[in-house]
Formats: structure tokens, C-alpha cells, sequence
């Protein structure tokens, strides 16, 4: 368990590197070179072949298979992030519009809107519930369930990209495929190679006296 915890450590740092480095590729370029997918592979399987001490096998194999494919969705995520910002913004805007074209039209309207009642104004009961219901911090529940929803948004990325830029992402899931067997691989169980057999000659018998 201990080889498999270091092998995850290195993993996870080779991951986080290479989807660095995919990120900054998309961020200068701004095209996709799913060729680097290739290269998060090959580091991730060396990483986690180095933490394992040379070993190799099934668990070393699918954590290298899991771990390259957690660094491509979080190369996409800063992407997708930036994507729903400025959809919110778009639409923060178009509602503004709305809002002041509306406005307008009242205002150029002659018909005069009925008084309209004031709200009560909320208890002082409530607002101090609303305040402590805020100002209460989350309980380690509730932070599980919000990584467990971060781990899932970054690994559904790769798969929500590929099926929204079909038929060219079939393209990008073949590289992340190659990517992913190339981390398969490199964690595999050594081959033991044994090379003979070997004839062994006789010595040289010592000289008699």
C-alpha cells in the first residue's frame, strides 16, 4: 500500500505538470494540440513507475489510466470556466437590455401604474437567521460532496468536449486514447526475460604431479 500511495504522489504531480503544460499550449496558440495528451501520458506512466520503485501491474496500470485522464479535463477546465463566465455575462447583458427597453416603454406609456403596497419589512428574527444560516461554515460533509462534484465536472470535460466538437473531436479522442495506452504501458508488469541455455565447458583439469 505504501508503493501504491508514493506511486500516486508522484502520479498526481506529473499530472498537474502536464496539464499545465496543455493548458499553456491551448493559452498561446490558442488551438488544441491533442499531440501533448501523448506526452501527459508518458509522463504520468513514467511518474508512477518511478514512485512504484521499477514495479508494475493492474493497480499501477489503471491509476496511470485514471491520472491521464484527469490531467486532460483539467487542462479544459480553466477553458470551461472562462466559457461560463462569458456566458453569464452575455447574458447579465442581454437582461440589462431588456430591463431598459422595458423602462422606456413605460415611461412613454400614459397610463399610470396602480400605487403598489410596501413589503413589510422582515423581522428581526429572520434576518438574524439569515445571517447566521450564511455566516455558518460548511460541515465536512457537505465539503466532501463539493470535491466529489469538482472531480466529477473535470473528468465529464474531455467526454462533453469531444461530443460537442463532433465529427473533428473523433479525431481528439484517438490522441487521448494513444495517450492513455501509452500510461497503460509504461506501468505494465517487467518482463521477466530469461536468455539460454548455456553450455557449460568443462574447466581445465590441474596438472598432475
Amino acid at each position: 500500500m505504501g508503493t501504491l500511495v508514493r506511486a500516486g504522489l508522484f502520479g498526481v504531480g506529473a499530472a498537474i505538470a502536464g496539464a499545465a503544460i496543455y493548458y499553456g499550449v491551448i493559452a498561446l496558440t490558442s488551438f488544441e494540440i491533442g499531440l501533448v495528451a501523448i506526452l501527459i501520458g508518458f509522463m504520468v506512466g513514467w511518474a508512477v513507475r518511478k514512485g512504484a520503485q521499477g514495479r508494475g501491474g493492474r493497480r499501477f496500470q489503471v491509476l496511470a489510466l485514471v491520472l491521464t485522464y484527469w490531467s486532460v479535463g483539467l487542462a479544459y477546465t480553466p477553458l470551461a470556466i472562462k466559457g461560463m463566465r462569458e456566458g453569464a455575462s452575455d447574458s447579465t447583458s442581454m437582461t440589462a437590455t431588456d430591463s431598459t427597453t422595458s423602462s422606456t416603454r413605460s415611461v412613454d406609456s400614459t397610463n399610470v401604474a396602480p400605487p403598489v403596497a410596501a413589503t413589510p419589512p422582515a423581522t428581526d428574527s429572520a434576518s438574524s437567521l439569515v445571517a447566521t444560516e450564511s455566516t455558518t461554515p460548511p460541515s465536512g460533509r457537505q465539503a466532501l460532496i463539493g470535491l466529489g462534484m469538482i472531480f466529477l465536472f473535470v473528468f465529464a470535460l474531455p467526454v462533453t468536449y469531444i461530443v460537442s466538437s463532433l465529427p473533428g473531436g473523433l479525431l481528439s479522442a484517438l490522441i487521448i486514447g494513444i495517450g492513455l495506452r501509452q500510461a497503460w504501458v509504461m506501468t505494465g508488469t517487467p518482463k521477466l526475460e530469461i536468455s539460454g541455455p548455456y553450455k557449460v565447458g568443462a574447466g581445465t583439469s590441474p596438472a598432475g604431479g
